[in-house]
């Protein structure tokens, strides 16, 4: 084992430097991009814990509730953060995960340089890292923080764990232990953490002590209980697909294929998606077991050179060991492969290719072809790099190209349609809508999208029979009974509405937005109690939403019951300071009360947020006449 000699540390700061450059460089179309349509409303956009930034109240949230199917803290708090210091502007939260991404580039030099003392095989590798196409799903993707995050702190716990092997000290153990902890608190995806460092240890690291096997047994603590945690976790979402769904034949071809499918686009990475949906039962049974007759292949041919070139076998092995959490066996969402998962096991591949090469390369001829075939993959992978990062500009141009390069997408087209959709194109987002239904039809999520697009049409009876179809599918689907509830309040059959929102009552893991429909339609009827309740209910599971403040202290104006209207849309503030409409609201309400200046304050603080809508604009107006004719001007 070799360590940092002083004499070189130019050298050092030389490549690190180049790794920085080239890697900002690759990326430089991501600060062009906004918010994907895809889950970045689950993780920040419409996240109202992550929008109120850091408080008391979204720590705790972050460390006990699950969310997305998944148990994830610190990720949600590096969101939160990010909220704090760039609010909803897309390019600070893609600036982040950048650094991330560099910072563990880094890593993986620092490490090898350290454990080998190849400065420039270890460059290779942290370079193929750095910019490798596939892994501009985990850097372009704001809603995959927790990739990125999580193997920043898996890699600082290899480095830690490096100087615990050197010095057997106890407080480098705790440190890896503690830093292995974070990672798993950030994604579980590191579960495999000690088995990764075992193939650590028998390269490059070529460790023969006694302890070797015995200091990995405490890490298996956090490794179950992570496990227990997040396999919760994605059953109380329904991530999981249940065993029923899928045979275990069918996700064991499928993790064959798509192993072979993920070495495949390591070489040459084309015809990349954001989604590759599964095939399900019907894959082919003959493309599996060519599959697996190749990586067994190639699991010989590595055995064979393990005495003359060990890095080859363990970098295979640790690419199928880090692989093993999401292969498919616990089928996890609908995809068959994704892209992001390759983000911590390639660097087994590379690691081995590199040394390969270079232990190859035995002549002067050999070298000078190894380091131009070097060169030109990196300026490959950046290049391609730079221009997938071009297709991470909006969800339109990431489901389109998703939709290209893919077949019988459902999920593509779906997503495409809620984007058109967001866009108020309408039209076009009910073709893909229907072609979603058409691939898949029993896809409820495109039908129900399909019906708020009807809705809009105005093609009321359309959109009911979509409804009605997904509560056949699932009779106490939250959003179906929603939508109905919602078609009934605006054609004033209020019980037919009340019903619908009573039925999701009995099985929604959240109940808060049925409570918050129903207190909208009481508020219609004019029983302005029942409202308050009902609103008062939806606080009580969902406090800090300025939406729902903002709505009961208007049902408090009405009621008039203004002292606590005033506290209330001034929470709505709190939760939300670029709130335009509570500004404006409890400025008038000051108004009423002749307390003029307070509302000429918080009146103007809604003019300046929002200086084109028209109610507040007229109350402006009015209040600076008010204003200036007091005796308080």
């Amino acid at each position: 084992m070799v360590s940092i000699k002083p004499l070189n540390r130019k050298k050092t700061l030389i490549h690190l430097s180049l790794i920085v450059m080239l890697t900002f460089l690759a990326y430089i179309p991501i600060f062009q991009a906004d918010f994907a349509g895809y889950d970045d409303s689950l993780y920040v956009t419409g996240n109202d814990w992550v929008l109120c930034g850091l408080t008391f109240q979204s720590i705790s949230w972050a460390f006990t509730h699950f969310h997305s199917a998944n148990w994830h803290p610190l990720t949600w708090l590096s969101h939160m953060l990010d909220c704090e210091i760039y609010g909803l502007n897309a390019t600070g939260h893609h600036l982040t995960n950048l650094i991330f991404h560099i910072s563990n580039s880094i890593f993986i030099y620092l490490f090898f340089v350290i454990a080998t003392g190849a400065r420039y095989r270890s460059l290779a590798v942290a370079l193929f890292f750095a910019l490798h196409p596939l892994h501009v799903e985990s850097v372009a993707w704001i809603s995959e923080r927790k990739d990125v995050l999580s193997t920043f702190w898996g890699l600082l716990c290899i480095l830690a764990y490096y100087r615990y092997v050197k010095t057997l000290e106890r407080r480098h153990y705790c440190l890896m232990i503690f830093l292995f902890c974070l990672s798993l608190m950030s994604k579980p995806m590191l579960v495999t953490m000690p088995v990764l460092l075992i193939i650590l240890d028998i390269w490059p690291l070529q460790r023969k002590d006694s302890k070797r096997f015995w200091d990995k047994l405490l890490m298996f603590v956090p490794v179950i209980a992570s496990s227990i945690v997040t396999y919760i976790a994605q059953l109380k979402d329904d991530a999981v697909n249940p065993i029923s769904s899928l045979s275990l034949s069918s996700r064991v071809l499928n993790a064959m294929i798509s192993s072979v499918q993920y070495l495949s686009k390591t070489i040459l990475p084309i015809h990349q998606s954001v989604l590759y949906p599964h095939p399900g039962n019907t894959i082919s049974m003959v493309n599996g077991i060519i599959c697996t007759l190749v990586l067994i292949g190639l699991l010989i041919l590595s055995i064979r050179q393990f005495k003359k070139m060990p890095f080859i076998l363990t970098g295979y092995i640790w690419f199928f060991i880090a692989l093993s959490p999401v292969i498919g066996i616990i089928q996890v969402g609908s995809q068959s492969m994704a892209e992001r998962y390759t983000y911590i096991p390639h660097i087994g591949l590379f690691w081995a290719f590199i040394w390969m090469m270079g232990y190859l390369a035995k002549n002067y001829y050999l070298k000078v072809c190894f380091v131009l075939f070097v060169c030109s993959a990196i300026i490959g992978f950046g290049v391609k790099t730079s221009f997938q990062t071009f297709f991470w500009k909006n969800g339109q141009t990431l489901f389109t190209q998703a939709i290209a390069n893919t077949t019988n997408n459902y999920i593509a087209h779906n997503n495409l349609g809620v984007c058109l959709f967001q866009n108020n194109h309408v039209k076009e987002a009910l073709e893909h809508l229907n072609k979603s239904i058409a691939i898949e039809p029993d896809c409820l999520e495109a039908r129900l999208n399909k019906a708020e697009c009807l809705l809009l049409l105005h093609k009321n009876q359309e959109a009911i029979r979509e409804f009605q179809y997904v509560l056949t599918k699932s009779p106490e689907d939250e959003k179906a009974h929603l939508g109905l509830a919602e078609h009934y309040r605006k054609k004033q059959r209020y019980q037919i509405a009340i019903d619908h929102c009573q039925k999701a009552l009995t099985k929604a893991s959240a109940r808060w937005p049925l409570y918050v429909k129903l207190a909208d339609i009481y508020e219609d009827m004019d029983e302005l109690n029942k409202s308050a309740y009902y609103y008062q209910q939806a606080l009580t599971e969902h406090y800090i939403s300025p939406i729902i403040h903002y709505h009961y202290a208007r049902v408090l104006v009405a009621s008039q019951k203004y002292i606590e209207a005033i506290y209330h849309f001034k929470k709505a503030i709190d939760f939300d300071p670029d709130f335009a409409k509570a500004y404006n609201s409890l400025g008038a309400l000051y108004a009423w009360n002749n307390q003029i200046k307070k509302a000429f304050k918080f009146i103007s603080i809604a003019h300046q947020l929002a200086p084109d809508d028209e109610e507040i604009i007229n109350n402006y107006k009015k209040i600076q006449e008010r204003w200036k004719s007091s005796k308080e001007y």
